[in-house]
């Protein structure tokens, strides 16, 4: 080929660029050199700005992931705490339940417990009313027995002492206070006596009151005859002092008698006539009927089917059942010290 021929990629200078260059201005090439400058400048501090950007986002990205770490620790451990606490709360959970399942069954258990007990309780009720009413029954058999042991006598209060020393004074006593008090009851009836005597049988000088004085008589119907006297006139004497003298009766029977007081008195206070009959028995008209009760349960029993008794006597037979409840109980505790005290000896 020819030396002026060119080849591909050759790095000869071209002839004509270089007339150029060599005839261009100064100021242009100064120019150039000073673009030159300016291009190499920026590249240099956009290379700076580059790197000191990418230093600043490689520290913020360490330290960013430094923070995410430790907050990823952080996070781990209250994880940890958090599903420690859960299997606690857990556990916890599991012996709350068992102990609510064992609770369960305990009350089930105390409650067939109670079930069964109540049950021997009403067995036990029942028989217990039951010796009630048969200890009642002969308790009531028993007193009528010692009453009727009585029926003849008469009981005498608040004759001193000094009478009925001399022999056979006690004999004219009777017949003595008949004619003071009863004459016509003394006309053409001798008054017949079995025995006299004064009780109790020793005397106490310490005594506040006289001893009583029983005569016996053996007609029934003149001794009632004289306790009719008796209540009619409302007020014996024996030589100008004040007596009493009433059927003789059991100290169970008195006791009764006194337990009717505040009813009766009730009772007479609204005009419903009440009797007290022998031994110890309380007698009503009620609907053009005579009623007799033998004690206050009784009473009570009826007074709820009849409105005027239920009335009267409703605030009395509230007291009287409280307190007789409050003597069985105080009862019951005296029993209970006098075993405790048995079994420690």
């Amino acid at each position: 080929m020819g030396r002026g021929s060119n080849k591909k990629g050759s790095s000869a200078p071209n002839p004509e660029k270089q007339v150029i260059a060599d005839t261009a201005p100064i100021d242009i090439k100064r120019h150039l050199e000073f673009r030159n400058e300016v291009i190499n400048d920026l590249k240099l501090e956009v290379s700076r700005i580059v790197r000191e950007m990418l230093s600043t986002t490689q520290e913020k990205t360490d330290g960013g992931m430094e923070e995410q770490k430790k907050r990823g620790e952080l996070f781990d451990g209250e994880n940890r705490e958090s599903i420690e606490y859960v299997k606690q709360v857990q556990r916890d959970y599991q012996e709350t339940k068992n102990s609510i399942k064992n609770w369960h069954n305990s009350l089930k258990e105390t409650k067939d417990r109670l079930s069964e007990l109540e049950g021997r309780f009403v067995i036990w009720e029942n028989e217990m009313k039951n010796f009630l009413k048969v200890t009642k029954k002969q308790t009531a058999i028993i007193q009528r027995q010692e009453d009727d042991k009585r029926i003849h006598n008469l009981r005498i209060k608040n004759i001193k002492e000094e009478v009925g020393t001399q022999t056979n004074e006690l004999q004219k006593l009777l017949t003595e206070i008949i004619q003071e008090n009863f004459p016509n009851l003394a006309k053409g009836k001798d008054t017949q006596m079995y025995e006299e005597y004064r009780t109790p049988a020793t005397y106490n000088p310490n005594r506040a009151t006289p001893r009583h004085i029983m005569i016996k008589i053996p007609e029934i119907q003149y001794k009632n005859r004289i306790l009719k006297a008796v209540r009619d006139k409302k007020q014996t004497t024996y030589k100008g002092t004040t007596i009493r003298i009433t059927a003789d009766f059991s100290a169970q029977t008195i006791k009764s008698q006194r337990a009717w007081g505040k009813i009766i008195q009730a009772l007479k206070d609204n005009n419903l006539q009440p009797r007290l009959r022998y031994p110890a028995q309380l007698s009503l008209e009620i609907d053009e009927k005579t009623r007799c009760f033998q004690d206050k349960e009784e009473l009570g029993e009826f007074a709820t089917t009849n409105s005027i008794l239920q009335r009267v006597l409703q605030d009395i037979l509230k007291k009287e059942k409280y307190k007789e409840s409050r003597n069985r109980g105080g009862e019951a505790t005296m029993n209970g010290a006098e075993n405790k005290m048995k079994k420690t000896n």
